[in-house]
């Protein structure tokens, strides 16, 4: 086994729970669970078998989550140090056609890679760990170390996702030294990566498919609003693409600070704003892209429907700043927003102005394993008349 704190206890599966580990989902939820569980302890590893006493799975314990066990794996044969190497090198080499266009990838990207819980960045030769429950955290050092050998990393931090209780979304060396910030590439597009005060790992890997849409358009002499810039790669690959002006809007401070001084080339305009709110003021200019890229409005199903309506009132204000002609992007980053739901409450916003042309596909290295991971969707509105788009 990989250690002795991972030794397992058996647990039965119901039937509801049973079933879904046979069709591979990686969650059983605490609604699937019995009163069993109750001794068991976070990160208790579990031998998960059903009625016939069949061993299904492993997985791991967590008391304090909708997710009761995060599933790590499938069949009879125990987890061991050389299938963990193994499973982490399976998601490095998934990633080998990405090393060579960029130094800023995810490396292990949680339940869609088979390691639960556990997200892994890589910003040039530094890699950030992040875990998402108390009981994933052992093992997510685990992976780390494994990664870092692997690759050959200079450094290795970890940072406490902030959708975790009581996380302040420091970083914390495990390894090397770290730099308050360090310049990576996407392709011939150069940025400044604030390490240690950055969002996420460091910054949203996850837009580089959008990054690199907005950079093969024609932009020349255009005009840019990007809401929720955060430090503004957006508007730094609406530049490349030739664009005059971007005006980037966000409410956080140390996020427009960062911008301003490392990605302060002519052209660029910060705005430190809640964009929320700016949206509905009266709009004082038009722009000939205006991109939506909100944060997480939504903390559970049952909120969808207000979810839909900030949406709603964020298109409305961004379609009054949209030039006759222009074209306006809106993000979603929910996962409790379905991707046909959200894609069909756009529509009907931004109807009759615009029409959907282009829905941007995950990357590489944000694989989609299930459903519930279907978490980001980047849609491409523009004029009906309007067809002058490059894929």
């Amino acid at each position: 086994m990989l250690s002795p704190r991972f030794q397992t206890r058996r647990y039965q599966l119901k039937k509801p729970a049973a079933s879904a580990v046979r069709r591979r989902h990686p969650w059983v939820f605490r609604s699937q669970l019995s009163s069993a569980t109750s001794p068991f302890s976070a990160g208790q590893w579990l031998r998960l078998f059903d009625h016939a006493n069949q061993t299904l799975g492993f997985g791991i314990y967590e008391p304090h989550s909708v997710v009761g066990i995060r599933v790590l794996k499938t069949g009879s044969l125990p987890p061991t140090r050389d299938w963990l190497w193994q499973r982490v090198h399976n998601a490095l080499v998934h990633r080998l056609p990405l090393y060579e266009q960029t130094d800023a990838l995810r490396l292990v990207h949680g339940e869609n890679d088979g390691l639960p819980g556990i997200v892994l960045d890589r910003y040039g030769d530094v890699a950030v760990l992040q875990t998402y429950s108390a009981a994933v955290d052992t093992l997510g050092r685990y992976v780390a170390a494994i990664a870092r050998e692997q690759l050959g990393l200079k450094a290795l931090a970890w940072r406490l996702p902030a959708k975790r209780k009581h996380s302040n979304g420091s970083l914390r060396t495990l390894y090397g030294t770290l730099p308050d910030n360090l310049p990576v590439h996407e392709g011939s597009l150069q940025w400044q990566v604030p390490l240690k005060s950055g969002q996420k790992g460091g910054a949203f890997l996850d837009l580089r498919s959008l990054r690199r849409w907005i950079r093969r358009q024609t932009l020349e002499g255009k005009s840019v609003l990007n809401l929720f810039s955060n430090t503004g790669t957006l508007g730094l690959a609406a530049l490349q693409a030739g664009a005059n002006h971007v005006l980037n809007v966000d409410s956080s401070l140390a996020a427009v600070e960062f911008g301003s001084h490392f990605h302060n080339t002519p052209g660029m305009e910060w705005k430190l704003a809640d964009a929320f709110q700016w949206v509905r003021e009266p709009a004082d200019r038009q722009y000939d892209l205006v991109i939506v890229d909100p944060p997480q409005v939504v903390s559970s199903v049952r909120k969808v429907p207000g979810a839909l309506r900030t949406y709603s009132a964020l298109h409305k204000g961004a379609l009054s700043r949209l030039k006759p002609g222009g074209i306006l992007i809106s993000c979603c980053c929910s996962s409790r927003i379905p991707r046909q739901l959200f894609l069909d409450s756009a529509r009907t916003d931004l109807s009759p102005n615009l029409k959907l042309r282009t829905v941007l596909q995950p990357e590489l290295d944000h694989p989609v394993g299930f459903a519930e991971a279907d978490y980001l969707k980047i849609a491409i509105f523009t004029s009906k008349e309007s067809d002058k788009l490059t894929s």
